[in-house]
């Protein structure tokens, strides 16, 4: 194992120092305004999103049709801890998207990773409508009809 370490210490040693520094870097650390608002209004936007979906499966409205007295314990206990459950992951959500993070952490790459995020989640919920849309005129597209119901069942 010796031998090994000497080994790789004596590659890194022959690497010029401006190549680690150069791949390190490739790409800008700096975000203008506009990518950071943009992002921080995006990321707000994509933790609210998932929020609803949160608060809106696991907190099970149903249950709260029923009467006290028409429930066993344990679909009372269930209600209850899916109430807990859903408030406190929504709540959760909701103080994230509204808690920015610091400007120093609001980088290129944060902006970007958030930008994409809502854009991809975006194209699939497009892309789900479309796809229901097109089995009412019956255009069959197979698995994607599955997934398309996959994707709204979460938001309705």
């Amino acid at each position: 194992m010796h031998i090994a370490n000497d080994s790789v210490s004596g590659l890194i040693q022959k690497i010029p120092f401006t190549a680690i520094f150069y791949l390190s870097f490739k790409t800008s650390e700096d975000a203008n305004k506009f990518e950071r608002r943009s992002a921080t209004v995006l990321r707000s936007i994509v933790l609210l999103l998932a929020a609803y979906i949160v608060l809106h499966k696991a907190f099970s409205i149903a249950t709260l049709d029923q009467r006290l007295a028409d429930m066993t314990v344990g679909q009372f206990f269930l209600a209850i801890f899916e109430a807990l459950f859903g408030s406190t992951a929504a709540g959760y959500l909701i103080f994230k998207a509204f808690r920015y993070p610091s400007l120093q952490h609001r980088d290129r790459i944060w902006c970007e990773r958030w930008s994409g995020i809502a854009f991809g989640l975006a194209t699939i919920f497009m892309g789900a409508v479309l796809v229901t849309l097109l089995d009412r005129k019956g255009i069959n597209l197979g698995a994607a009809r599955w997934i398309a119901h996959g994707v709204l069942w979460l938001l309705f």
